[in-house]
């Protein structure tokens, strides 16, 4: 698929908590695999989520596979900037993705739940992996109407 008819999303790092076990999450991976978003990454949010990764008890050569596949620039879009180290989370995203012009962060519900520590001024919406296929199908049916 050519890279302009894919979408720069955010993955949160919580996103990867759910993703394995939600049918929604499967979906936002599997979309990801057959090229039709495109993950925004940073050497910052990578180091997140190895976090998450270690948390989930995936082995170390797991953690790697997802370091290859997370850092190939045919699946992601890289953003260079420097951050300050106690950046929290949600900051880090928001400002990835307005750089990256994400049309969307995707994370777990947990996130999404608190929309009053979303910066006001991001622009970038915080969805879930749910809401996010959602609209998806939705924009389908539109356009095949």
């Amino acid at each position: 698929m050519a890279q302009s008819l894919q979408r720069v999303v955010l993955l949160a790092p919580d996103f990867f908590a759910d993703a394995f076990t939600q049918p929604a999450g499967c979906e936002t991976l599997r979309l990801w695999r057959d090229g039709e978003i495109r993950p925004v990454v940073h050497k910052a949010l990578l180091v997140r989520y190895f976090r998450v990764f270690g948390r989930l008890g995936f082995p170390e050569k797991l953690i790697r596979w997802w370091g290859w596949w997370l850092g190939s620039q045919e699946k992601t879009t890289s953003v260079e900037a420097d951050f300050q180290p106690a950046i929290t989370a949600r900051e880090l995203c928001d400002t990835l993705a307005r750089r990256a012009g994400a049309q969307c962060v995707i994370c777990s519900p947990l996130s999404a739940a608190k929309p009053d520590e979303v910066p006001t001024s991001a622009g970038v919406p915080w969805l879930t992996a749910e809401q996010f296929v959602r609209s998806r199908s939705e924009e389908s049916q539109q356009s095949a109407s």
